[in-house]
């Protein structure tokens, strides 16, 4: 039940993001779609933090999770065309190198709500 509300919660702060016009030029549509990623990333991360600062999750995975989010986000920043992908990568190695199970459903939840993008 957990899992689910904290899907809904993202996908819902991604949706109030606003809607692009349908004539924007490619590079706008780029910035759009990265900056919902960059979203999604965004409440991934506080996610971890509050689970850390509440003691479900443990310092090495909140700070490895911190530090790969943000050399993702410095991706995202030089290459908007690929933020999905580089977001959806960070989680997939997340999950090989964090063998936390507690960590799971905060993997889940960003993969879901990062390809609903």
């Amino acid at each position: 039940m957990k899992k689910i509300l904290l899907i809904l919660a993202l996908a819902n702060s991604i949706a109030c993001a606003g809607k692009l016009a349908p004539n924007s030029s490619p590079e706008a549509q780029a910035q759009f779609k990265a900056l919902q990623v960059v979203t999604a990333l965004s409440d991934f991360q506080d996610g971890v933090i509050a689970a850390n600062t509440a003691e479900y999750l443990s310092d090495k995975t909140a700070i490895t999770v911190v530090k790969a989010v943000q050399v993702t986000l410095s991706v995202v920043e030089k290459t908007p065309q690929g933020a999905k992908a580089s977001a959806l990568q960070l989680i997939d190695e997340l999950q090989k190198v964090l063998l936390d199970p507690k960590l799971q459903p905060y993997l889940d939840s960003a993969r879901a709500v990062l390809g609903a993008l």
